[in-house]
């Protein structure tokens, strides 16, 4: 089939619109870099409305009889009918179930029952979790829009955003990844009307999930669909016509003047034009309004596949490594969700650093000294240790733009690097948790608290790891030609300290070691390292930590 014959065939799959054909060595990638097609969210006062296809009933009742009385009386007209279901089925509200009510919209009832929700070890992500299997269960049955009903008897204290939690469950269920969008598949889910939540709520939680799905198109796609340039595109179309500007590091020249240590990963890659690394940086201006100003300084690691290097990933461990760009992923969803809200006084700027660590005879390797932006000479121990390679320089580049925007101390700012770091993260806190690992400014600060205590109300949990001294004794010169060491010979997940040393890395190699709470000038930064809750199940985005992040710094400056 000829370039011409995809062009025609592909145009008319998707809205007229002609999408770009990308020439590989062996295969020919037909991608559309428009941002994903949502899932339209609308609040509703009642069930009754019959253009819906489905009711679906979230609910943390404790027993059959319980779920039942409440159901009941939430859907009047068909109380008996669900009563006499209940009283056939004792299991009715212990699983997720779907029920033909004929009167019902769709005459479909789908129950999605939390589970326990009460005891110590609970958490909102109850709510999450039953809200998406509940509208699965609707989108399995046929409907393609559904009315959503939230039957909350506990939703107070530390679930108090259950309702806005619930909600976001239900609009992940109906994400469809990008390359399933460009292979044809089409969401099947595309209304979901919620009760009891209004209008100002449900603004928030689309762009919430304009933002999650953002970050999981670019996080999950694979490494060719997804190379620097094309994501790029992904992200000048996102963010066209908005409040945010865009500027892209793309000359060689340039990126090994500026960026030197990200330079060095990339080097192998140039060998191979579409693999050749792209910066990216993104800002938002906030207007003024009656808050004191916050700025964000934010890096995202966006290795878009990691080979290891020379330092290469053998024995099957290289599988799922195209999703090394979640952290610029999770902050670029981070900045369209900003985008959509428009927040007051707040700006938010951006470093994403989309390189490929590629392996090859122009591959960096270990014992190689750096000289980094900021004047560190940087010597290489692990080339598998490329991320904080590929963050460290545009670290450098935003905390001298921290300094100059806020000598007046009119604002409060926060820096951070947002990266799936190490696989000692995953084995010290699991694969459903983002750590955070903030220096002594941010501390002082509690900004790693108001993201923990967000994160867990919001159900997108955070743990918080320290940064103590042994952390910078390991990165520390053992000779006069070299003044810090990038990494050990070993494995983050065979190494003490394993996912807190990086950020001590990262804090001397950009200079951000000088501005501690001492120093005339003090600068928070907190290490955000997201390898073990950026996916999910067979690798699947999980587009996290956005929702914690837009909790803890925009929402109280949306008006």
């Amino acid at each position: 089939m000829s370039v011409q014959q995809l062009d025609a065939r592909f145009a008319s799959n998707m809205g007229g619109v002609v999408p770009m054909i990308i020439p590989t060595t062996s295969a020919v990638y037909v991608t559309d870099a428009r941002p994903p097609s949502l899932c339209e969210l609308v609040s509703i006062e009642a069930v009754n409305d019959h253009s819906f296809e489905g009711v679906v009933v979230v609910t943390d009742g404790a027993d059959a009889g319980d779920v039942a009385s409440r159901i009941g009386d939430l859907l009047s007209e068909s109380e008996e009918a669900i009563k006499e279901l209940a009283s056939v089925d004792k299991t009715f509200g212990s699983s997720v179930s779907m029920h033909c009510i004929p009167g019902l919209p769709g005459s479909r009832l789908v129950v999605a029952p939390t589970g326990p929700v009460d005891r110590d070890i609970d958490d909102a992500r109850r709510y999450f979790e039953a809200a998406s299997a509940g509208v699965q269960r609707a989108s399995a049955a046929g409907a393609a829009s559904i009315a959503l009903v939230l039957d909350f008897q506990f939703a107070s204290g530390e679930l108090e955003r259950a309702k806005e939690v619930a909600v976001l469950g239900a609009l992940d269920a109906t994400y469809v990844q990008l390359e399933a969008r460009e292979h044809g598949v089409k969401p099947s889910i595309t209304k979901i009307g919620v009760v009891g939540v209004d209008s100002a709520h449900v603004s928030v939680l689309s762009a919430m999930h304009a933002g999650t799905s953002l970050a999981k198109d670019i996080g999950e796609s694979d490494p060719e669909r997804a190379t620097p340039a094309n994501i790029v595109d992904i992200l000048a179309e996102a963010f066209k016509s908005t409040n945010v500007s865009m500027h892209v590091h793309k000359d060689e020249a340039e990126i090994r003047k500026e960026f030197p240590l990200a330079h060095a990963v990339a080097r192998c890659s140039y060998s191979v034009a579409r693999h050749a690394p792209r910066i990216v940086k993104l800002e938002y201006r906030g207007e003024s309004g009656s808050n004191r100003r916050r700025r964000l300084y934010l890096v995202g690691k966006g290795i878009v596949y990691d080979t290891g290097g020379a330092d290469i990933k053998a024995g099957g461990i290289m599988f799922g490594m195209s999703r090394d760009k979640c952290g610029a992923a999770a902050v670029a969803g981070f900045m369209y969700t900003v985008s959509k809200l428009a927040p007051k006084d707040l700006d938010v700027v951006v470093m994403l650093s989309f390189v490929r660590n590629s392996v090859g005879s122009n591959a960096y390797v270990s014992d190689e000294i750096i000289r980094s932006h900021s004047g560190v000479y940087v010597k290489v121990g692990n080339t598998d240790a490329e991320g904080r390679m590929a963050m460290a320089d545009p670290l450098s580049h935003l905390r001298e733009q921290a300094v100059k925007e806020n000598k007046d101390g009119d604002a409060d700012v926060m820096l951070a690097t947002v990266a799936t770091l190490t696989g000692h993260v995953v084995r010290a806190y699991g694969t459903a948790y983002t750590a955070l690992v903030p220096n002594g400014p941010a501390k002082a600060k509690q900004f790693e608290k108001t993201l923990a205590d967000n994160g867990h109300l919001w159900a997108d949990p955070f743990e918080i790891s320290s940064l103590r001294r042994e952390d910078f004794d390991m990165i520390k010169s053992t000779a006069k030609s070299f003044d810090v060491l990038q990494s050990n010979c070993a494995a983050s997940s065979a190494t003490m300290r394993g996912h807190q040393f990086p950020a001590a890395f990262l804090s001397a190699v950009s200079g951000i070691d000088k501005h501690g709470r001492n120093a005339e000038m003090p600068l928070p930064y907190i290490h955000i390292d997201n390898a073990g809750s950026s996916c999910g199940a067979n690798w699947t985005a999980t587009g996290r930590p956005v929702v914690g992040l837009t909790a803890s710094f925009v929402l109280d400056r949306f008006h």
